[in-house]
């Protein structure tokens, strides 16, 4: 299996080289809606905003996000926080994180190094607009124009840690 090169050399012009590594996982972190509008093949689907980050979620009773605060210095919301985040991006596998733009992934890749990630297995491959304008990629982009729906997220059996 061909070695991967630094993080910051893996780009929208070159990623393809590196899709389907068993030893990778490729996560979409973009929120339900705007996933099923259109994303890349075998991406899998980690909502940002609505499981793992808002800015005061901490201080927010009935939040589900794992942390608040700065991704550059997240707060665990519940003491399951570090536990739940480390099933959802394993330490062990290579993770290539997408989302619309851009922000969103480089904010998760912030955030994972703050709670104990190594950054040389982080791989921040932008945003989804930069795949759909390229034709190389056009057979890799899959949608589903036709659902149109509003997805609701409820987390049960953490405890909140109490501030």
């Amino acid at each position: 299996m061909v070695e991967l090169p630094a993080p910051d050399k893996i780009t929208p012009r070159n990623v393809r080289a590196y899709l389907n590594r068993d030893d990778s996982l490729y996560i979409d972190i973009r929120n339900y809606e705007e996933y099923v509008q259109g994303h890349l093949r075998n991406f899998e689907l980690i909502p940002f905003s609505a499981l793992i980050y808002a800015y005061q979620a901490e201080t927010e009773p009935n939040s589900v996000q794992l942390y608040g605060g700065f991704p550059e210095a997240p707060i665990p919301v519940f003491q399951e926080s570090d536990e739940v985040l480390e099933k959802l991006f394993p330490k062990d596998k290579n993770l290539f994180i997408i989302c619309r733009s851009g922000n969103r992934s480089a904010a998760m890749v912030h955030l994972l190094i703050e709670r104990g990630w190594d950054k040389e297995n982080l791989y921040d491959i932008g945003g989804i607009l930069d795949y759909e304008r390229n034709p190389e990629y056009q057979d890799l982009l899959v949608s589903w124009p036709m659902f149109r729906s509003i997805a609701n997220y409820a987390v049960q059996g953490l405890t909140r840690i109490e501030r």
